[in-house]
């Protein structure tokens, strides 16, 4: 079964300690996570995860989606209007 969960993470940089605990404790598969507050120029990487970001420049609001490196997974084409990703995973 797929583990996925979603997460407001109100600045995913001041609470990645948080993040990465709960994705290894919960064996999570993939974390769709909102209000990243990345900023494009932030090298972000998470043990065992593939990382796909939409950051805007300000480092304000941003997504992010983490997937298991187990897994095949590709981008899904779209207009860039809004601040969104599509995957495939498999």
């Amino acid at each position: 079964m797929l583990r996925v969960m979603q997460w407001n993470a109100r600045s995913a940089v001041s609470n990645k300690n948080s993040l990465t605990d709960f994705l290894v404790k919960n064996d999570i598969d993939v974390a769709l996570i909102s209000e990243t507050w990345y900023k494009p120029t932030q090298a972000v990487t998470f043990r065992g995860y593939n990382i796909v970001r939409r950051d805007r420049a300000d480092g304000k609001a941003g997504v992010a989606i983490l997937v298991k490196k187990a897994f095949s997974l590709a981008k899904f084409p779209y207009r860039p209007i809004l601040i969104k990703i599509f995957l495939y995973v498999a």
